[in-house]
C-alpha cells in the first residue's frame, strides 16, 4: 500500500500544530476551530472539483475520486461530531448551578 505524500505531511503537520498548543497555553480555540473547519471546506472543495473533472471526462483514475470523496465524507462527519459534542458540553455547563 502506497501512502500518499500529500497525506503524511498533512498528518504531520497536524502533529506539530497539536505539539504547539500543547506547549502554548494561549493558543485561541477559535482559532483552532476555524483551522478545522477550512480543512473541511478545502476537503469539499477538492471533492467537488474532482466531481466537475469526471463530468466532463478529464479524471482518469476513478480511484483517486473516491478515495477524495471518502476523505471529505469523513472530515465532515468528524466535524459534525465534534460540533455535537461541543453542543452537549455547553448544555451540560448550563444545567450546572453554582
Amino acid at each position: 500500500m502506497k501512502i500518499d505524500p500529500k497525506l503524511l505531511s498533512s498528518i504531520q503537520s497536524k502533529q506539530l500544530d497539536a505539539a504547539k498548543i500543547n506547549n502554548n497555553s494561549s493558543v485561541d480555540f477559535k482559532n483552532i476551530l476555524m483551522d478545522a473547519l477550512d480543512s473541511v471546506n478545502s476537503a469539499e472543495k477538492t471533492t467537488q472539483e474532482i466531481d466537475k473533472q469526471l463530468t466532463i471526462g478529464e479524471v482518469d483514475n476513478l480511484h483517486e475520486l473516491r478515495i477524495e470523496a471518502m476523505k471529505a465524507d469523513i472530515t465532515l462527519s468528524m466535524a459534525v461530531e465534534v460540533r455535537n459534542k461541543v453542543l452537549e458540553a455547553y448544555k451540560e455547563v448550563m444545567r450546572l448551578q453554582f
